[in-house]
């Protein structure tokens, strides 16, 4: 027997940065690091 469909979309909005644990190494770098640099170099790409 076939249950009947809504045809409605669900959309789950996420966001990256939650998926990262707060204490992991990348965050820890982030912080000390500063990347800005990288737009200059990649602006002509």
């Amino acid at each position: 027997m076939m249950g009947r469909q809504s045809g409605q979309k669900s959309m789950v909005i996420l966001d990256i940065a939650e998926l990262i644990p707060r204490d992991h190494l990348l965050r820890k770098i982030n912080q000390m690091v500063s990347f800005d640099f990288i737009y200059d170099l990649v602006a002509p790409y």
